[in-house]
C-alpha cells in the first residue's frame, strides 16, 4: 500500500499528474521531468542523477489510478485559500470556496449564490438527471430509426435484385412473343410466296398453250381474208360458220384466262397491313395483368350516386335514388365498391377522372364499415388517394400523406398486386407513379370510388371506369 507521500511529485510537490516511471525506476509527473530535462544538456535522474543516453520514460498506470483515487478521496482545495478544504459551490461563476471567502463571494454575486457542496451535487445531479432522460428518449427513437432505415437499405438492395430480375423475366417473355410471331410471319410468308409463285407459273404455261392458240388462229383468220387473185364467191363460202364459231371460242377462251390471272392483291393485303395492331393484340396472353373491366355494385352505392347504364361510371346527385337500404349500402358515406372483388394475382385498372376537382379513389377491404361516419384511411381498411379543392392531392395513410404532382392527371391508373401486398396509383396518361401502399392483405379487396361533392346547381362530372378492347 502506498503512502501519501508516495503519491507526490518530488518536483512539483503535488499529486501526480500523467505519472511516468525512468528507467532508474523514479517516478514524475510526465511534464515535470519534460520541463526538467529541457534544461540539462544530458538527460538525469532528478532523484539519484543518474544519467541515459537518451530521454526515455513510460508510464505508470497503477501509480496513475492510486493517483485518481486520493484525488476523488481527498476534497479540493479553495482556490483562494489554498490550504482550506472547499465547502461551498458558487453558481454565478462555477468556482469551489470555503468558508474564509464564502462572505465575499455573497457580497460580490447575490444571497443564495452558493450552496454546500453536497447540495451543489445532488442539484445538478437531478438536473442532468432530468436532461438525461429525454435524451435517452431521443437516443432511443434514433436508434429505432437508424435500424429501420437500416432494413430498409438491405430490403432494397435485395429487392432491387430481384425486381432486376423480373423486369428482365417480364420483358423476356415480350420478346420471346414479339421473335417467335416474327418469324412465324416470316414462315407463312414463305410458303404464300411458294403457293402464289406455283399459281402464277401454272398460270404462264397455261397462257402460253393459248398464245399458241391464239397465234394459229390468227393465222387461219388471216389465210380466209380475201387472197388478191381469189373470187368473191369462193371467200364467202363457208365464212359466216367459220367466223361465228372461230371467233366466239378463242374470245371465250381469252376470257377465262384473263379472269384466272393470279393476283398480288392477297399477297400484299396478308402481309402488308396491320401487322403490329395486330401483334399487339394477341399480346394478351403473355400480358400481365391485363387491364381489368371493373364494373359497379350499385348495392352497395349510397343513394345520392347515380350510377350509369353500364354501371362502369359514377357522379353525385342531389335527388336520391330510390333504392331499397341494403346491408351493404353506403351511408351517409358517399362510396360505391367495384362489383370484381380479389383475392389473389395482379390486376390493373384504370379511373377517367377529367377535370373534376374532387374524388376518392382506390381499394376497401370487404369487411368495411358502411353506415355512419366513415373514415377513409389505412386504419379503417382502405388504401386509396384523393382529390380536394382542384389541387390538394393525398395519400390517405393513417395520416394523410399531402402528394405533389407537377402534372394534374386526367386518368388514374390502380394496380394490385395481392400476395405482394402492395396497392400502387398512377397517372395513367404518361404512367408516371403517384403513390405507393404496402401492407398485409387477408380478405377480399374490391375497387372504390367516390365522386366527391360539388356545389349544388353546377353540373355534375361523371368518375368513370375504363374498358378496353384488345
Amino acid at each position: 500500500m502506498s503512502t501519501d507521500d508516495d503519491l507526490y511529485c518530488s518536483i512539483c510537490r503535488e499529486l501526480f499528474k500523467d505519472a511516468v516511471t525512468l528507467i532508474c525506476c523514479h517516478d514524475f509527473c510526465q511534464e515535470c521531468i519534460d520541463r526538467y530535462w529541457d534544461n540539462d544538456d544530458i538527460p538525469s535522474c532528478p532523484e539519484c542523477r543518474q544519467e541515459f543516453p537518451r530521454r526515455a520514460y513510460g508510464p505508470n498506470y497503477r501509480l496513475r489510478r492510486l493517483v485518481e483515487k486520493e484525488r476523488m478521496r481527498t476534497p479540493p482545495f479553495c482556490q483562494a485559500h489554498s490550504t482550506v478544504a472547499v465547502k461551498y459551490f458558487c453558481m454565478v461563476d462555477s468556482s469551489l470556496r470555503c468558508d474564509s471567502c464564502l462572505q465575499d463571494v455573497v457580497s460580490s454575486h447575490s444571497d443564495g449564490c452558493c450552496l454546500p457542496v453536497q447540495a451543489a451535487l445532488e442539484k445538478y445531479t437531478n438536473s442532468l438527471q432530468s436532461s438525461l432522460r429525454p435524451l435517452q428518449s431521443r437516443q432511443e427513437l434514433l436508434n429505432k430509426l437508424h435500424n429501420q432505415q437500416s432494413e430498409n437499405l438491405s430490403w432494397l438492395k435485395k429487392n432491387a435484385t430481384i425486381l432486376r430480375e423480373e423486369i428482365s423475366s417480364e420483358f423476356a417473355k415480350l420478346h420471346h412473343f414479339l421473335n417467335e410471331r416474327e418469324q412465324q410471319l416470316l414462315h407463312q410468308l414463305t410458303e404464300k410466296e411458294r403457293d402464289v409463285q406455283q399459281k402464277m407459273m401454272a398460270t404462264l404455261e397455261t397462257l402460253k398453250e393459248a398464245l399458241v392458240s391464239a397465234e394459229t388462229a390468227v393465222s387461219e383468220l388471216k389465210s380466209r381474208m380475201i387472197p388478191q387473185n381469189v373470187d368473191t364467191f369462193s371467200f364467202l363460202s363457208g365464212i359466216k360458220d367459220f367466223s361465228d364459231t372461230s371467233c366466239s371460242e378463242r374470245l371465250q377462251v381469252n376470257h377465262k384466262l384473263t379472269c384466272g390471272l393470279v393476283s398480288n392483291a392477297e399477297f400484299l393485303g396478308e402481309f402488308r397491313g396491320p401487322l403490329l395492331y395486330a401483334t399487339w393484340k394477341e399480346m394478351k396472353s403473355v400480358v400481365s395483368p391485363v387491364p381489368s373491366c371493373v364494373t359497379l355494385d350499385e348495392k352497395t352505392a349510397q343513394r345520392n350516386l347515380k350510377l350509369t347504364d353500364d354501371r362502369t361510371g359514377v357522379e353525385l346527385s342531389y335527388v336520391k335514388q330510390q333504392v331499397p337500404d341494403l346491408p351493404e349500402r353506403f351511408y351517409p358515406c358517399i362510396c360505391v365498391l367495384g362489383s370484381q372483388g380479389y383475392t389473389s394475382g395482379k390486376h390493373y385498372w384504370e379511373v377517367e377522372v377529367g377535370s373534376k376537382n374532387e374524388w376518392t379513389i382506390g381499394v376497401a377491404k370487404e369487411s368495411v364499415s358502411r353506415k355512419g361516419d366513415v373514415t377513409i384511411s389505412t386504419d379503417t381498411g382502405y388504401w386509396a388517394i384523393w382529390l380536394r379543392n382542384g389541387k390538394e392531392y393525398g395519400a390517405l395513410e393513417s395520416e394523410l400523406v399531402p402528394l405533389h404532382l407537377k402534372i394534374k392527371p386526367e386518368r388514374i391508373g390502380v394496380y394490385v398486386d395481392y400476395e405482394g401486398g402492395q396497392v400502387s396509383f398512377y397517372n395513367a396518361n404518361n404512367s408516371s407513379h403517384i403513390y405507393t401502399f404496402t401492407s398485409t392483405f387477408r380478405e377480399k379487396l374490391y375497387p372504390v370510388l367516390s365522386p366527391g361533392v360539388h356545389a349544388k346547381g353546377t353540373p355534375s362530372q361523371c368518375l368513370k371506369f375504363c374498358h378496353f378492347n384488345l
